[in-house]
């Protein structure tokens, strides 16, 4: 399943971008997850990605995040077209 996951970087985070960018990518291996992009924003949210994962491996990650004093996750499930109509018509 695809998501869409806005989010926050916690604050103590800004003096090491590189070490929190090496264990996300660590947990989403470990998780299975498979990241497709990312966009660094401004604005209420500080990046936004998609990425392909399991339901549980998006819980688990979402959770993880927030332990380790990442910062916040919003996760979103993401449809395609063909879902959406094909949700329609039922």
């Amino acid at each position: 399943m695809k998501y869409v996951i806005i989010g926050k970087i916690g604050p103590h985070w800004g003096d090491d971008p590189k070490g929190r960018v090496e264990a996300v990518h660590e947990k989403l291996d470990a998780l299975n997850i498979r990241l497709e992009t990312v966009f660094y924003t401004q604005g209420a949210y500080d990046f936004m990605e998609v990425v392909e994962a399991a339901p549980d491996a998006m819980l688990a990650l979402s959770l993880w995040y927030k332990t380790k004093g990442f910062g916040e996750l919003i996760s979103m499930p993401a449809f395609t077209m063909e879902t959406v109509t094909a949700a329609m018509k039922k």
